[in-house]
């Protein structure tokens, strides 16, 4: 043999066995992506050991399957076929390398050589052969499921384990073919005939191999779909019984998800068996699932046409769906059979009634008597609460009659019940996001995008519902942080977004309108508040911030008018009631006294402020400075006023008093008596009064 195809038998022989043994622990024998590239995306895979789901958020979890008698048939031998592969790949290594002509062991038999090298190739070919046969059951298992439409589970695709199965099994053939076609030796330059002889054996005996593993085995299954198996490697009838007994424990337990998982293996186990896909839809009903029991129904009628608990069953199924002409061929194929069945007669009934409803609803709603159309749809929903079309109809009335919300409640389920409604989706989105609710509005057109991703309408409101609830989030972020001028900022960014939504632009001025206020920008607030009312006039917000503005102007009876209005919109709102109680205290006050007013300066004036106006009126209205008697008393007068608002405004506690509409130095407030007529005087005293004779000299530094 030329050492140069060694080398390259060598070689490809062992690439071939590395990467079997890469393949065989590869978690990606076949794998499952569920959701879009908008939101969390999961991903489901399996190999021959165990079953994994990872999402994009790094949460990653593995189960490995249970005892090896409990697995399908094709996974134990797939098992099986994978670890020969190994094996016969070792020994193809090891006696191709022995064989090798540069290799020092028995080298002076170069008969012997030649026999090694081709075992070495047998065994190489061996190892190709149960890699390939193993991968490709695999993988038209796979695809079987996939392209089932009866199938319950999980559709999964091929994964890359797989494609590293079949390059494996590949090399390792070539390495074969390489040392069984070109092995010879020479003994004194003649051709050794016996060794040509054992090169024949050694191909007839591979193609041998190949024709019963491939030709009896793989074949059958492709074109048998496994029932050459069922009965050596699928699970035993103990086992089948094992898991029906536990669905059925499990279901009266209510534990539905374990109790499927049973069924599923029953199933698996016998395909045959009509009674296990019935319990099977029996959970799958048990669990809200309709659209999934009636594969299993129908499978189940397939095997036993009169199998009449089946039959009414779907038919019960499909008159929910609202497909009464299908329901119909049910329910007269039972009685059919047996007459006497009252269900049947019962539903029977109630598909004419719904048929005769469909066509009153199509007609009312054509002559656009929408009214009538909701009315007369009540009882279709009723009758077939899972139908989709009647619940759109219905949500389409509700929107010409103007009534949205109740629109939203038929749209909901609408679009839960058909596989792919983007369409719905989209208008349930809508809807919410003109009523305001921006957050459920963004969640429904997700589930729009899991249909779709490249969907261009759904994914150009998206963006729109994104960028506005964006905007809104961080608006009230700012106003939780105090930061009421960057929140001004950012609400008049929520109406260049969104000009043409009343809502937004009403919510907007609102939030504006407030925290103007909190501001202490009062004119600016009356203003704006003003034009919000006018958008909404019942808004209880609204009114409450424009009292507050008035309150700061000191303006205090359009203040109580405001909180008056508002508690008849929300007579039970304890924050107006204690708003007007303050506003009616201050309107009481300033009629009385108003200290802000006796030393003219503004409800947001600071400290500083105050204390510089009453140095001010203080010097101007001393008596010292007025001769006539009377200017002296009215100048008394005035400056005890100017000195009690400056005691009331310059401590935090007074004033605080004072802002809530309560005056701390009248007397009527005060209480176990002490307080005389001398207001702002301590004890009563008042320097002012007649017989007090007493000079003072102020100093105004």
């Amino acid at each position: 043999m030329d050492p140069i195809v060694e080398v390259v038998a060598l070689l490809l022989g062992f690439l071939g066995w590395v990467m079997v043994g890469i393949a065989i622990p590869n978690r990606y024998w076949k794998t499952s992506t569920v959701d879009g590239n908008v939101i969390t995306t999961s991903t489901l895979y399996e190999n021959l050991w165990m079953s994994c789901a990872s999402d994009s958020t790094g949460v990653h979890n593995c189960r490995e399957f249970p005892s090896l008698l409990a697995l399908s048939g094709y996974l134990q031998a797939s098992r099986a076929l994978m670890i020969t592969a190994v094996v016969c790949g070792t020994f193809g290594l090891v006696s191709t390398l022995i064989g090798m002509q540069c290799c020092k062991a028995a080298e002076d038999n170069p008969v012997l050589k030649g026999k090694l090298a081709g075992t070495g190739g047998v065994f190489f070919i061996l190892q190709g052969l149960c890699t390939m046969i193993s991968v490709s059951w695999y993988a038209f298992n796979i695809t079987q499921e996939f392209f089932n439409p009866l199938y319950p589970g999980t559709k999964y695709e091929i994964g890359e384990g797989l494609y590293i199965g079949w390059c494996s099994g590949t090399l390792a053939i070539c390495a074969g073919a390489c040392l069984l076609f070109s092995c010879k030796t020479q003994t004194d330059d003649k051709p050794m005939t016996d060794f040509y002889v054992l090169i024949a054996r050694h191909f007839y005996l591979c193609y041998a191999i190949y024709v019963v593993c491939v030709g009896e085995y793989f074949l059958p299954i492709i074109l048998c779909n496994d029932s050459l198996f069922e009965g050596v490697l699928g699970a035993t009838h103990v086992e089948i019984e094992q898991h029906l007994e536990m669905g059925r424990k499990l279901l009266a337990a209510g534990q539905l998800a374990e109790a499927l998982s049973h069924y599923h293996s029953a199933v698996e186990g016998d395909s045959k068996n009509y009674l296990t896909y019935y319990k099977r839809a029996a959970v799958f009903l048990a669990m809200g699932k309709s659209k999934s029991a009636l594969p299993d129904l129908t499978r189940a009628i397939q095997l036993k046409p009169d199998f009449l608990a089946a039959r009414i069953q779907r038919g019960n199924i499909l008159l929910k769906q609202g497909n009464p002409q299908e329901a119909r061929d049910d329910f007269q194929a039972v009685l059919q059979r047996s007459p006497d069945t009252e269900e049947a007669h019962n539903q029977l009934h109630k598909v004419m009634e719904l048929e005769e409803l469909q066509e009153a609803a199509h007609k009312a709603h054509h002559r656009g008597d929408y009214t009538t159309t909701i009315q007369v749809l009540e009882r279709v929903i009723e009758l077939s609460p899972w139908d989709p079309e009647s619940r759109e109809l219905r949500a389409e009335c509700y929107i010409r009659i103007g009534e949205p919300r109740k629109a939203i409640l038929d749209l909901a389920p609408a679009a839960r019940l058909r596989t792919d409604n983007r369409a719905t989706f989209l208008k349930l989105s809508r809807l919410l996001y003109d009523l305001g609710e921006h957050q459920q509005s963004l969640s429904e057109i997700r589930e729009c995008l899991k249909l779709d991703q490249d969907d261009k309408e759904c994914f150009a409101h998206y963006k729109q519902v994104k960028k506005l609830s964006k905007q809104l989030d961080s608006a009230e972020e700012l106003i939780s942080e105090q930061r009421y001028q960057e929140a001004i900022e950012k609400y008049e960014s929520v109406m260049r977004t969104e000009p043409n939504v009343p809502f937004y632009t009403n919510k907007a001025k609102e939030r504006i309108c407030f925290c103007l206020v909190k501001n202490k920008k009062a004119e600016e607030a009356v203003d704006t508040c003003s034009e919000a009312h006018q958008r909404d006039p019942r808004n209880i917000h609204i009114l409450r911030d424009r009292a507050e503005a008035y309150i700061l102007l000191q303006d205090y009876e359009k203040a109580v008018e405001d909180y008056q209005e508002a508690r008849e919109f929300d007579q039970d709102n304890q924050e107006i009631r204690e708003g007007l109680e303050r506003a009616q205290k201050l309107l009481k006050m300033s009629r009385k006294r108003d200290y802000y007013k006796i030393l003219g300066v503004s409800r947001t004036a600071n400290k500083q402020e105050i204390i510089k106006a009453y140095r001010k009126l203080a010097q101007q209205w001393h008596p010292d400075n007025f001769q006539s008697e009377e200017e002296k008393k009215k100048a008394e007068k005035k400056f005890i006023d100017i000195a009690s608002a400056k005691e009331v405004l310059t401590d935090p506690e007074m004033r605080q008093k004072f802002d809530s509409g309560e005056d701390p130095l009248d007397p009527e407030n005060q209480q176990g008596g002490g307080g005389g007529g001398g207001g702002g005087w301590p004890f009563g005293f008042n320097p002012f009064e007649s017989g007090g004779n007493f000079q003072f000299k102020f100093h105004y530094n």
